[in-house]
């Protein structure tokens, strides 16, 4: 799960052999209209339309957080520099290699907040991260 946009740990696009690569962002914008129109729906129904707008975007929320929850649930073992994905994979108890971006986001977050676990590893560079990502989902596969 590695960024596309300007915050993404490496210089370039990378593509590995035999890994998945995903951004949750290149999403079903489709889906996210639908959820926002239902909310609103669902504001309008109940003769509140000042909290239409509310409730549109606290769908595509909803909406936006199950879908990143079933992504990383198919997952053995995940790649990543968002600290998002960090934060739902602890959640999800999934082993997970970080990428850190230049400005030390996720690293400062790690330090203050999630401290040590042995779910998580802090990798020098995309080539570590994939590595251990295969052992891991290796490990997963065969437990």
């Amino acid at each position: 799960m590695l960024r596309t946009d300007r915050e993404r740990a490496t210089s370039a696009p990378w593509r590995p052999m035999g890994l998945a690569v995903e951004d949750w962002l290149l999403e079903d914008t489709g889906a996210v209209r639908r959820a926002k129109a239902a909310g609103a729906l669902q504001a309008w129904v109940r003769l509140s339309p000042a909290n239409a707008r509310a409730r549109s975007y606290e769908a595509a929320a909803r909406h936006r957080v199950e879908r990143g929850f079933r992504q990383l649930g198919r997952a053995r073992a995940i790649v990543t520099d968002r600290l998002h994905v960090h934060i739902l994979s602890l959640l999800l108890g999934l082993p997970h290699a970080v990428l850190d971006n230049q400005y030390g986001k996720i690293g400062r977050f790690m330090e203050a907040f999630t401290g040590e676990t042995p779910l998580v590893i802090r990798a020098a560079d995309i080539e570590m991260a994939a590595d251990w990502a295969r052992r891991a989902a290796r490990a997963r596969q065969a437990a």
